[in-house]
């Protein structure tokens, strides 16, 4: 039987793992961004 590579449920769990830390550092520049932009805008509009 021949075995398929590269195929997502062939990901190892430290494969996963970075995939995981990346999604969350990007969520967390996203919202780090929104916020200073937000209050940048609303301390400057007093």
């Amino acid at each position: 039987m021949r075995q398929r590579r590269n195929t997502p449920q062939d990901k190892t769990y430290r494969d996963t793992l970075g995939d995981a830390q990346f999604a969350v550092l990007v969520l967390l520049v996203a919202s780090g961004t929104l916020i200073f932009f937000t209050l940048a805008a609303t301390l400057w509009l007093m």
